[in-house]
């Protein structure tokens, strides 16, 4: 099966954040070629502007105010990139052909994590980024996102607990 996972940013209710919204009409783009079977979209409630919508949700809202007709199954309980992940994993395959949207500035960690957590675990991943506006603190973020899923696959598992609890503001 063809499926294309949207990993969400931030949204306040069903609003996307820039990020979110980038990321959700390269989503739509990518739906329109009509090569997907399923959409998964992902991320949820870690913030009490978001209204108790998730990210998930406020994407699926999007996709389907755009027409979007496929089925779309929500993974609206993680907090983490990592998390993002995981969770994905327990709807997946093995003979899945899956493609992630995600922001271009986010494609590097994104590609990292799929890789080491899900290559033995689906037949092919892809990384498409959508364009996005850049900030210093969403590089460093980065950067210490890419160490925190190495550590993550090495099986030091505490970088990535402390930012999922931290993420956790409600």
């Amino acid at each position: 099966m063809n499926i294309l996972i949207v990993h969400g940013n931030t949204n306040v209710g069903a609003s996307l954040s820039s990020d979110s919204l980038s990321r959700a009409k390269r989503a739509k783009e990518a739906i329109d070629t009509g090569k997907y079977d399923l959409v998964i979209v992902s991320g949820g409630i870690f913030e009490k502007s978001q209204y108790n919508t998730s990210i998930a949700e406020a994407l699926q809202y999007y996709l389907k105010s755009q027409g979007v007709k496929i089925p779309i199954r929500l993974e609206s309980k993680s907090l983490t990139t990592i998390h993002n992940v995981e969770l994905c994993l327990e709807i997946l395959s093995k003979d899945d052909e899956i493609t992630v949207i995600t922001s271009d500035y986010h494609v590097p960690r994104t590609w990292q994590i799929w890789m080491l957590l899900a290559r033995k675990k689906v037949k092919k991943i892809q990384i498409i980024g959508s364009r996005s506006h850049i900030t210093l603190k969403k590089v460093l973020v980065e950067i210490i996102g890419l160490d925190v899923g190495l550590f993550y696959w090495l099986g030091w598992r505490w970088p990535e607990m402390y930012f999922r609890n931290k993420a956790r503001t409600i």
